[in-house]
């Protein structure tokens, strides 16, 4: 009877983890969704700017960011379990609060609720993922990513194709309805488990300082962050309204494109974390290609409007901008092996912080961008041309160039322990 205690602990803190990935699907789901995947259908339903548009990403963004650096406190002190107990409370209320809102000003505050509760799933889920597999934590944290960016997919193509059935309000409802359930099932399975002890946690500057004059963590945080920004603002914020108003790509269609970066980035971050071990767990050589596939797909790009290239051929190099995007899983082994164990939380708090704050600096400053040079009407739709869309690209591809320097500055780890090396 007692041996049979730890057991089904152990069951139920599986189950646990199950429920917890599903929440992480969600958290995805609202990240994308809005505005990328309906951004005319909310330009045109509240007249709205381009800025007024990008900034309910952005809205998100920044939220997203700055939670962060209190959510890695809470998960020391709390622990992740219950960290996401309470997060799943606050994704619920968002999600639904939004297709229920009716004026920009209630739109963005349900965009910062919903955010401060998915901003507490990522860093959880790491911290579950390391404490169950401490060995194989990269190829399990790469499932993790995979139906995580499942949930990226849902929230382009299969959203525009349920838009020919229903409205985007009556779609955001049923979903919030699908997060509300996974939650009471999280929390039906949490009650059950023996709480952890708290643990004293207060944010230490010196700890925030420690890490940021390491040189070798401003190099990775210098690559994975800026690129990071240029392929979220591409898919969740500009991509979509991009495609259509430039290359002339359907709704439909240019959706599909978006759909297609999460199925890349979730086959690609699984598959780096085993190519790593397979190479003798080498990460440079990963950080490296991530620099040159960016520069050249927005060089590319950039190249497209300023000659007026309109083959939807090159909508390619958005599948490109998401490979390089997507070795979050050598980053964190890279944060792992540069850092001591006492700076890990606030080391991973940090980057996600950082990644989060650039592409809501990057969507804000796209929007502004765009709106330097005036639309044009069509019926109830607002459509950017080309001098819109150089500005934008020509600043992603000054972006890029940075992400190959540091990339090119990065020094090898072969996944070992290198804290205790100068730089």
């Amino acid at each position: 009877m007692n041996s049979s205690a730890p057991q089904s602990a152990e069951i139920r803190n599986k189950l646990l983890f199950v429920f917890g990935t599903l929440l992480y699907f969600f958290a995805n789901f609202q990240r994308v969704v809005i505005p990328g995947a309906i951004f005319n259908e909310l330009q045109s339903e509240l007249s709205a700017s381009a800025p007024a548009i990008t900034g309910l990403g952005s809205a998100f963004m920044y939220t997203y960011a700055v939670s962060q650096l209190v959510v890695g406190l809470l998960i020391t002190r709390y622990g992740g379990k219950r960290v996401i107990a309470w997060g799943t409370v606050l994704i619920c209320l968002g999600s639904l609060m939004f297709p229920c809102s009716h004026g920009l000003f209630m739109m963005y505050v349900s965009r910062v609720v919903v955010s401060m509760g998915c901003s507490t799933i990522y860093l959880s889920m790491v911290a579950e993922t390391v404490a169950i597999a401490p060995i194989s934590y990269p190829i399990v944290l790469g499932v993790v990513y995979l139906v995580g960016y499942l949930g990226s997919c849902m929230a382009n193509a299969p959203v525009t194709a349920c838009l020919n059935y229903t409205d985007w309000r009556t779609l955001l409802k049923f979903v919030a309805l699908a997060c509300g359930v996974i939650s009471l099932c999280f929390w039906a399975t949490y009650i059950t488990l023996p709480k952890r002890m708290t643990q004293k946690a207060s944010f230490d500057i010196s700890l925030l300082f420690s890490f940021i004059k390491r040189r070798q963590n401003r190099v990775v945080l210098g690559i994975s962050c800026l690129v990071f920004s240029i392929y979220y603002v591409m898919q969740a914020i500009l991509g979509k309204k991009f495609l259509q108003d430039f290359y002339q790509i359907d709704s439909l269609h240019a959706s599909w494109v978006l759909t297609a970066m999460s199925v890349v980035a979730a086959v690609t971050n699984i598959s780096c974390a085993v190519l790593s071990r397979c190479c003798g767990n080498r990460r440079k050589v990963f950080m490296v290609f991530a620099g040159t596939c960016v520069v050249v797909s927005t060089l590319l790009l950039t190249s497209s409007i300023a000659f007026g290239w309109l083959s939807p051929w090159f909508s390619i190099c958005f599948l490109t901008i998401t490979v390089s995007a997507s070795f979050s899983t050598i980053t964190i082994a890279l944060i792992k092996e540069f850092n001591p164990p006492e700076l890990l939380s606030i080391a991973t708090s940090f980057n996600n912080f950082s990644a989060y704050m650039a592409v809501a600096i990057l969507g804000n400053l796209s929007g502004h961008l765009m709106n330097l040079f005036p639309p044009r009407q069509e019926g109830d739709l607002l459509i950017y041309g080309r001098n819109s869309y150089l500005a934008v690209l020509s600043v992603m591809l000054f972006i890029s160039l940075i992400v190959l320097v540091n990339s090119l500055r990065l020094r090898e780890t072969y996944g070992k322990d290198c804290s205790n090396q100068t730089d």
